[in-house]
Parts: structure tokens; C-alpha cells; sequence
């Protein structure tokens, strides 16, 4: 199209990639809707693939690769980033890798990790080394009045409800 740049791979006579003139970016489309729009070929898995770090990983937690998620509002310190998912090493020698969720909170200054999912699937909330399918560091967990208590399962698959009272009694349904 006009004031469109096109590129193309090959002999192709589609472009495999397109900027047009509102600045968008289309990677397998030529209409772009969003800043970046990657669009895979009917049955394909769209994947965008984001890898790096070291080659030889030495330390826990090193980052290999993250998303930002920045803001243009000034308020977010540091470099305006205002959460991230990272993906992180669990051991030593880069073969163990979890997830670590991270976000901003202005009156403590501080980009930080508040959530993990471990090499093993188990999910940490203030947490990087959880213990159990979701370990809550501080033992803090709230419900509300609609969801009716908390619901744990035994071993043996039975769910129980647990309630608090208003009068800090415990019930188990």
C-alpha cells in the first residue's frame, strides 16, 4: 500500500513483513491492528520466541529472558517498568527454569518479584522457593464473603470448604 514498507522473503510475491504508515508492524499480516501483530498461518501456532541469557549458566537466578511491561507515566520508577515476567534459573547449572512475576509499588520504590511459578510447577506467592502446589509466604489469604471460604482438597481427592466466622470460629463443610 501507500507509505507502506514491505518486505519480502524469496521469490514470494506476499510480504512477510509490514510496516505501514501508522506505524504498525505486521509480521504474517499486511494489515496490521496493534503496534506489534504477529499472525501464524491458518493451522500453524502463533509463537513469539524471546531466548537469551548466558551460555553457561553458573548461578541461580539469572535472568534469561523477560517481557516488560512498561508505562509512559513517570510515576513508575526506574526505567518506567511497571511489571515483568522473567524467566529465571533454579539451579545452578541453567537446567532447572521457573517463572518469576514481578511488579511495581511506587511507595516502596521497587520492581519486585511477588509471585513464582517453580521449575516444578509449584506456585510461590512472596515467595522464590515455594514448597507446595501454592505456598503463601506470609500466610496471608483472603476470600470473599461471595466465594464462601477457602476449598481444600485431602490427598484422597475429598474437598473441604473451610469457613471463619465472625466470631473467629473455624467451620469445615
Amino acid at each position: 500500500g501507500e507509505n507502506t514498507l514491505e518486505f519480502f522473503t524469496g521469490s514470494s510475491s506476499t510480504p512477510a513483513m509490514t510496516i505501514n504508515n501508522a506505524n504498525l508492524v505486521g509480521i504474517g499480516t499486511t494489515s496490521p491492528e496493534t503496534l506489534l501483530h504477529v499472525k501464524a498461518a491458518d493451522s500453524v501456532a502463533g509463537v513469539i520466541k524471546v531466548e537469551g541469557g548466558k551460555d553457561t549458566v553458573t548461578s541461580v537466578g539469572e535472568i534469561n529472558s523477560e517481557l516488560q511491561f512498561g508505562s509512559n507515566d513517570p510515576s513508575v520508577g526506574g526505567d518506567n517498568i511497571g511489571g515483568k515476567i522473567s524467566s529465571v534459573t533454579e539451579h545452578a547449572n541453567g537446567a532447572w527454569v521457573g517463572l518469576a512475576f514481578y511488579t511495581y509499588h511506587q511507595t516502596q520504590s521497587d520492581l519486585a518479584e511477588r509471585m513464582r511459578i517453580s521449575k516444578d510447577g509449584l506456585l510461590g506467592i512472596g515467595t522464590t522457593q515455594p514448597s507446595s502446589k501454592c505456598t503463601v509466604d506470609d500466610g496471608d489469604f483472603e476470600t470473599t464473603t461471595a466465594s464462601k471460604g477457602i476449598v481444600l482438597k485431602s490427598p484422597n481427592g475429598t474437598r473441604y470448604r473451610l469457613h471463619i466466622n465472625d466470631d473467629a470460629s473455624v467451620a469445615v463443610t
